[in-house]
């Protein structure tokens, strides 16, 4: 299983590149994708 606070640093490691060289959100989207997958996966535990 995916874990929660490596996906975050990561999260927040990709915000800090976006908001100091003002890259494109798409930059953001891998990171995006992969919450959403553990998102899924907490969904699935919890039904």
């Amino acid at each position: 299983m995916i874990d929660a606070g490596n996906l975050l640093k990561e999260l927040d490691d990709a915000l800090d590149k976006v908001v100091a060289k003002k890259e494109p959100e798409s930059f953001l989207k891998p990171i995006v994708s992969r919450i959403e997958e553990y998102q899924k996966n907490i969904r699935k535990i919890q039904a």
